[in-house]
């Protein structure tokens, strides 16, 4: 429940100024969770059978994944803003990390609508498990997101386009890993608004379409895996001198052809590169 200045002052004694300072430490240390992310990693649970998690410590349906003595595993919170400043909306702690990578994770991703609440998350990691459906279009509400990842699942589906919408320029999201899926379709062209991205990494999929001439606007991008999807055509941008900082360049065993642009040679930090 919540706790008033007087309360406070009962536990604390009469600190005088102080006592305002060490009320903000208490309350915001032990702040409750916000409801609708409770309920959105609830639903989460349901869903891939998290009883049957190999780690699920405290995932209950009454439980609080802020509380400081019962944290869920895998669940990393932050109390985002100070009560007393800032409101009674301000009371509730967030969700900002989701790591349940080598999980056993089982169900379909598609239904896991909820996930759009969880606004203040900035990582998540699923990889390694046995989730299967597409990514939901409601990732685009996440505007903190700063990691996607979800490799060595069996998630299918296209690359939802909404995905361009979770960018905040004080938030950017910085890598995106879906390798070893069964994600089809283009690689949609709204990923060019993620400038900050450094590494994207798509091998062992059924992507079609071709290598966007818009990755070449990834000014930080280090590293960018896009082999074994056999169906990935067309060339490769002669644009691609702008990816200054790349370092890893892996487009092999696809049906990338054409002649590689000169500008290729002017990629001083490449290290390598497989386009076989």
């Amino acid at each position: 429940g919540r706790v008033g200045r007087s309360a406070l002052k009962l536990l604390l004694g009469d600190f005088g100024a102080d006592t305002g300072c060490m009320a903000h430490a208490i309350v915001a240390a032990f702040a409750a969770c916000r409801w609708a992310d409770r309920d959105a990693l609830m639903r989460l649970y349901v869903l891939t059978n998290g009883a049957e998690w190999q780690q699920n410590t405290n995932w209950e349906a009454t439980g609080d994944p802020c509380a400081m003595d019962k944290r869920w595993v895998g669940v990393g919170t932050v109390d985002p803003c100070d009560r007393w400043r800032d409101g009674d909306d301000c009371f509730f702690g967030r969700v900002t990390s989701v790591a349940l990578d080598f999980n056993g994770l089982r169900g379909n991703m598609t239904n896991w609508t909820a996930i759009g609440e969880l606004t203040h998350l900035s990582h998540l990691d699923l990889g390694w498990n046995a989730l299967a459906g597409g990514l939901p279009t409601q990732l685009g509400q996440l505007t903190r997101l700063r990691s996607l990842l979800a490799p060595h699942n069996s998630l299918s589906g296209v690359l939802p386009s909404a995905i361009g919408t979770a960018h905040h320029p004080e938030h950017p999201l910085t890598e995106i890993s879906l390798a070893h899926n069964a994600i089809s379709g283009s690689m949609p062209a709204t990923l060019s608004v993620h400038q900050d991205l450094v590494s994207l990494d798509l091998r062992s999929n059924r992507l079609t379409g071709g290598v966007p001439s818009e990755l070449a606007t990834f000014g930080h991008l280090s590293s960018f895996h896009a082999a074994d999807n056999a169906a990935l055509g067309g060339c490769l941008p002669d644009n691609i001198a702008g990816l200054t900082y790349l370092r890893h360049l892996d487009i092999s065993r696809s049906a990338v052809s054409g002649t590689i642009p000169e500008s290729v040679g002017t990629l001083g930090l490449l290290q390598t590169l497989h386009l076989e």
